[in-house]
């Protein structure tokens, strides 16, 4: 015949901790309740560009910072040219162009520089 085993203390000990397991996990869940809504938020979000926006195109600064970098590209081209042995180019005559794309093109003035 079948013997029927009694819960015991440790099988009360297991109900009343899981019972208060699940007690403990509503509370959290209630007095959290704006959690959600927080994701993506604070110091690490990606709310913001990564860079700030440079200066208004057509600006004082703007040209500066054109200029130094089709300086940087004419350096380059010409440090390339010189380690095949070609002959360097004159990068003062070269960055000195108008950075200002002619009328009616769709390509920048680096690329247009880099490409001649």
């Amino acid at each position: 015949m079948l013997q029927t085993v009694g819960v015991g203390t440790f099988g009360y000990v297991v109900i009343v901790i899981g019972l208060l397991g699940v007690v403990v996990a509503m509370l959290s869940l209630v007095g959290q309740s704006g959690l959600y809504d927080r994701i993506g938020k604070g110091a690490f979000s990606l709310d913001e560009p990564d860079r700030p926006r440079g200066p208004a195109p057509g600006s004082a600064q703007f040209q500066a910072e054109a200029a130094a970098e089709i300086r940087q590209l004419v350096e380059a081209k010409s440090a390339r040219r010189e380690a095949r042995g070609e002959a360097p180019l004159d990068i003062e005559r070269r960055s000195a162009r108008s950075p200002a794309p002619p009328p009616g093109s769709t390509t920048s003035f680096a690329t247009r520089c880099a490409s001649s």
